[in-house]
């Protein structure tokens, strides 16, 4: 392969976790607009960020041959959470409930957020870097653009083993529901604020 078609394939390996992550800091900027403390700011952006899962699965669906069936259950997965997260941000924004700021997170960064990840980080990068190189550069490479997506210095090292045991489990079971389903588990025994709220996990 030559170094120009080497170059493309790369490009092509990293650009959805590039674009997903742009796309990440735009719709922050965008929640600042709206909310002047970073909590409510990060609540606005994550429930943004999730209304992304229709296009994300469709995309996915087109990768791999399967965008019927991907198509048909993702939008109507996507569209009714993304609709009570879209309530829970208006309730957020108007009335500051703690109500809406869990459905946000509960939804938002416990089960929608590691579903748009995992698709991006796995499905796409780590996916597509396997049909180009072995095992480990695939692997080093989908966990560092993990990590990177994870704008806080103290969550990129977690984040980056996270991303080593993500794809090293998607490698194995050749299933992206496995590392989906561990990525939904490992946010939700991780945020404190949903250990606050579920009283299940004693805080650390």
């Amino acid at each position: 392969m030559k170094a120009r078609e080497q170059l493309c394939a790369a490009v092509r390996v990293v650009a959805p976790a590039v674009v997903f992550i742009a796309v990440q800091l735009l719709l922050k900027t965008i929640a600042g607009h709206f909310c002047a403390d970073a909590v409510g700011e990060g609540t606005i952006a994550c429930a943004l960020t999730c209304a992304l899962l229709p296009g994300i699965g469709c995309a996915y669906g087109r990768e791999t041959g399967k965008l019927q069936a991907e198509r048909q259950a993702l939008l109507w997965e996507g569209g009714i959470l993304s609709a009570v997260l879209a309530v829970g941000a208006i309730l957020y924004l108007h009335r500051g409930t703690d109500g809406a700021e869990t459905i946000i997170k509960v939804l938002g960064w416990g089960v929608i957020g590691p579903i748009n990840e995992e698709i991006v980080y796995r499905g796409f990068v780590f996916q597509r870097g396997r049909k180009l190189w072995p095992l480990w550069p695939a692997l080093l490479l989908s966990a560092v653009m993990f990590a990177a997506g994870h704008a806080s210095v103290r969550q990129f090292a977690a984040a980056f083993v996270a991303g080593l045991l993500f794809a090293a489990v998607y490698e194995r079971s050749g299933r992206l529901i496995i590392p989906i389903m561990l990525h939904i588990g490992w946010n939700l025994v991780v945020s404190t604020k949903l250990t606050e709220t579920f009283l299940v996990f004693k805080m650390f």
